[in-house]
């Protein structure tokens, strides 16, 4: 439903914060929980079957289990990317330690809010990188990707808020 208030930042009506929101979170973060329990399954699956080796020089991994691990893992970096995007609409509503109100402050707005948008441009960009795996029969770029997300969300999406809280 609509409310017929809009937000001054996103530009949203409040029935999207109240109904709309609140399920498309919930959709999301059952997607990645049946992606990432089916990660967990194709890893004992490929184990128990030989597509994954955990001993041996050559070939740790077969073709079709790589396939099928990469394109896994490539959707769960893209929904990761998703709920990047999500996120920027929390941040009107929730209220962080320390923050005396509910809803966007300076912080909010001039730092978390474009580290969620870089942090979702280093999502795809990491996502391309895993689904490159796909092509090339290197595993490395992927996993350099991988790092790289989980360097940049440290750094960008907890260091520089903290800063800039602590400076502005």
């Amino acid at each position: 439903g609509s409310f017929g208030i809009t937000d001054p930042e996103f530009g949203k009506d409040m029935g999207f914060y109240a109904f709309d929101l609140p399920f498309y979170r919930m959709l999301l973060t059952l997607l990645m929980v049946a992606f990432f329990l089916a990660l967990l399954a194709n890893l004992v699956g490929h184990y128990i079957f030989g597509g994954l080796r955990l001993t041996g020089g050559d070939g740790m991994l077969s073709r079709p289990a790589r396939i099928q691990l990469v394109a896994i893992v490539g959707v769960l970096v893209l929904l990761k990317a998703v709920a990047y995007w999500m996120d920027r609409y929390e941040l009107l509503s929730h209220t962080r330690a320390g923050k005396p109100f509910t809803g966007a402050g300076y912080t909010d707005i001039n730092a978390v809010l474009p580290a969620k948008m870089i942090m979702l441009a280093i999502a795809v960009i990491c996502a391309i990188a895993v689904f490159s795996a796909l092509v090339l029969k290197d595993l490395r770029i992927p996993a350099i990707g991988l790092v790289l997300l989980l360097v940049s969300s440290l750094v960008i999406g907890a260091g520089w808020p903290m800063i800039v809280e602590q400076f502005s």
